[in-house]
């Protein structure tokens, strides 16, 4: 149930809230009143509810988007069909220099003791 109140930095409000339109009550003593709400004013509370929640999700989703689109490479193009693995690596490596040559890890290249036989 924690998870479902809790706020969540995407919506801006807890799942609870987003699903009922209302804080879930943490009791044990029974409401011993309450008002119930007309059922057109609840259906209206909850499509408003709805409609800013699809915003704030529309914009989380564009901020993932960025975030996703300023990793992406294109794919290498393999025009000449004799190249060798090495020769198109070379190539990427002149496009895209900030990317890690294959051999340039920082981890030892010698096998841990332990492993040895």
């Amino acid at each position: 149930m924690s998870y479902n109140s809790a706020e969540h930095d995407t919506i801006g409000t807890s799942p609870y809230y987003a699903n009922f339109g209302y804080h879930p009550r943490f009791t044990t003593e029974p409401a011993l009143a309450h008002a119930v709400e007309n059922a057109e004013q609840l259906a209206q509370r909850l499509a408003n509810i709805k409609e800013i929640f699809t915003k704030k999700l529309e914009s989380a989703k564009l901020v993932m988007k960025d975030n996703a689109d300023m990793k992406w490479y294109p794919a290498t193009d393999f025009t000449s069909p004799n190249a060798t693995a090495r020769e198109v690596a070379e190539e990427f490596h002149a496009k895209y220099p900030d990317k890690p040559k294959p051999g340039d890890t920082p981890l030892p290249a010698a096998v841990p003791r332990r492993r040895r036989r």
